[in-house]
């Protein structure tokens, strides 16, 4: 049975700060506090160790609403610091840099995989609504991420291992034509807008990628997220501890999948993260709730209305918990709904780089040997929709950022003051920043 949307507005009453009510159906259950904190710590006494007043109103527990991956993907065993190290790959002096790499450049011969969402309009439209469709794009285009803006905010992130760009002027998607299977004989206009493979041109090599047609026709095109991780494996430089590829192309993983916005092999030390599912131009196509979006996710009315569209909800309404409306969760609400509501295209376009940001950071922490995060809402939780995806937190929770410390080597009060700096020339033109920002100086001044 389809779900049920949520009705729009909201009277925004309350912080949702410990799971929802729908998280015991969903067989969800939080670690206890002995556990969350023995989990992060490497039992030495080192930069890695974090601060140990650790408050709900800053770490909430995850909110599992219905549909969320903690219900319908099979829940990953905690993962504490001590289990992360004993397998993740070591920084060493001759392998500590993060690379990020891209995007492609795409060339003309295949002109179809530019990645604009509505790039086709429909042939038996009469001329003057594909007209008026075309113009209705152009007129609200958005232009993808940075990469610039994207290693500004990695580098705060990994705060203490060089972050670099890595700009290959011969990164380039190009023609296939071998390989060809054999079939019916497609039209020669078809096969040229929908060639089963195109090329990535890497240096004096070319990769070759499988590609499709996006199942539900927001592009023109997708490609194989396998195919690009291995040609990531391949261009990994020498002296890279971790890398992330960026595209601005649709992907998708396997056959069944509509479409996967980013995916880590962590022991290769490779990431790719696709920027296109991610351009706020498609959220209403999509289905992403905009307005409750982190921090305002943690909005008490919010949760239980989710809540309440399953069938159980009277049942289960009755055992909902809320937590004090004070902290840094709560900070961060104020200072997101200070924000306008993205409607101009550079409130737009800061939209999209925060969602990227938030992506790059998750998967790249996979190439740090983190799992995800089953102990609070965090950055490294799994997401099974874009709606979800929307719904979690930036930040690092004690545990995870225990992780991440072990291997870069800066203290808690660095990482925090390095995030501050990075995200301070947006934290007026989008609401996750406005919320980061927000988050971080009550968390800094709570271990001050």
């Amino acid at each position: 049975m389809a779900r049920k949307r949520a009705s729009r507005g909201c009277s925004r009453s309350g912080i949702q700060l410990t799971v929802s009510a729908h998280a015991a159906l969903a067989g969800y259950k939080q670690p206890e506090e002995k556990t969350r904190r023995e989990h992060a710590t490497t039992g030495l006494s080192d930069s890695a160790t974090v601060q140990a007043d650790v408050h709900p109103s800053t770490f909430p527990a995850p909110l599992v609403l219905p549909g969320d991956a903690l219900e319908i993907e099979h829940a990953e065993s905690p993962q504490s610091v001590t289990e992360c190290l004993r397998w993740r790959n070591a920084v060493t002096s001759k392998r500590r840099t993060v690379y990020v790499v891209g995007p492609p450049d795409v060339a003309d011969e295949v002109h179809h995989l530019h990645s604009r969402p509505y790039g086709e309009v429909s042939s038996n439209r009469p001329a003057k609504r594909q007209k008026t469709a075309s113009l209705r794009t152009d007129a609200y285009s958005t232009d993808p991420p940075n990469i610039e803006d994207l290693a500004t905010y990695l580098r705060a992130f990994y705060h203490g291992l060089p972050v670099k760009t890595w700009q290959q002027d011969d990164l380039q998607f190009v023609s296939w034509t071998d390989d060809v299977p054999k079939g019916p004989r497609k039209s020669s206009r078809l096969q040229q807008q929908s060639p089963p493979f195109i090329g990535l041109r890497h240096g004096t090599e070319v990769t070759r990628l499988r590609r499709r047609r996006s199942p539900d026709g927001h592009f023109a095109a997708q490609l194989s997220l396998n195919d690009l991780l291995d040609v990531a494996i391949r261009i990994l430089p020498g002296d890279a501890y971790a890398m992330i590829m960026l595209v601005n192309q649709d992907m998708y993983e396997d056959e069944t999948d509509d479409f996967c916005c980013g995916r880590a092999y962590g022991g290769s030390r490779v990431s790719v993260v696709s920027t296109a599912r991610y351009n706020p131009l498609l959220d209403e196509k999509q289905d992403v709730e905009r307005d409750h979006a982190w921090p305002l996710s943690h909005c008490k009315a919010y949760v239980e209305q989710k809540c309440a569209l399953e069938e159980d909800a009277p049942s289960i309404l009755a055992t909902a918990e809320t937590s004090p409306s004070d902290g840094a969760v709560s900070a961060a609400m104020r200072a997101s709904v200070e924000v306008l509501s993205p409607e101009s295209m550079v409130l737009l376009e800061a939209l999209w780089l925060s969602r990227v940001c938030k992506t790059a950071s998750h998967e790249l922490g996979h190439c740090f040997g983190i799992g995800h995060c089953v102990y609070y809402a965090c950055v490294m939780q799994s997401t099974a929709h874009l709606s979800e995806d929307a719904r979690q937190p930036p930040y690092l929770c004690p545990v995870d950022m225990a992780k991440i410390l072990t291997a870069t080597g800066a203290t808690e009060r660095e990482w925090y003051r390095a995030m501050l700096s990075a995200m301070r020339p947006w934290m007026h033109s989008d609401r996750m920043f406005a919320g980061f920002c927000a988050w971080l100086d009550v968390r800094s001044a709570e271990i001050s």
